[in-house]
């Protein structure tokens, strides 16, 4: 009988996590969003310290990031002139079944940024703080914001970086929701 219970049971946990996400990704997933709206929306609330000025072809995102170039529906890809800036301001709407493929191309290249480059100290915790997310077909690399010069401890320049990208990211979210 107690068995019976416990199965009952996770197969009911089962179920509302089945239908959990698929409400919660429903909604999004066929979603279309103005690329270039939500691009200079961001633009705008960085003001000056938008320092990814420098708008990438399709074929530089594409060497940069290793992502198939017909995957890519529709792209805008920010980076600074000046190596001792460390923006980098990506937007991807993928197209149809491969958003998969992109956001793991994006992830993959956070993490060889991340993990296997070298930075100027100022923008360790910049980069360390870099976000990919994803709205259906929609993928968003972004290490946006001031970098954390004055804060010497590591764990606080983390934390205010992050705060930095989540002006961005709460952007985003917005033009899904």
């Amino acid at each position: 009988m107690k068995n019976r219970k416990n199965v009952l049971l996770i197969a009911i946990l089962f179920a509302l996590c089945i239908f959990t996400a698929a409400c919660n990704g429903g909604e999004t997933t066929n979603k279309t969003i103005d690329l270039t709206a939500l691009h200079d929306e961001v633009v705008e609330v960085y003001g000056e310290s938008f320092t990814a000025g420098y708008s990438g072809s399709l074929e530089e995102l594409c060497g940069l990031t290793s992502i198939d170039a017909s995957h890519v529906e529709e792209f805008f890809f920010n980076m600074p002139l000046m190596s001792v800036h460390a923006d980098l301001f990506i937007g991807i709407k993928a197209t149809e079944g491969n958003a998969d493929a992109v956001e793991t191309a994006l992830n993959t290249y956070r993490e060889y940024l991340v993990n296997d480059t070298m930075q100027y100290p100022m923008n360790t915790a910049k980069v360390a703080s870099t976000t990919v997310t994803r709205y259906g077909d929609y993928i968003f690399l972004v290490m946006l914001g001031e970098p954390a010069t004055m804060i010497e401890d590591e764990a606080e320049a983390l934390e205010f970086c992050k705060a930095q990208n989540k002006l961005a990211t709460d952007i985003i979210a917005k033009y899904f929701n």
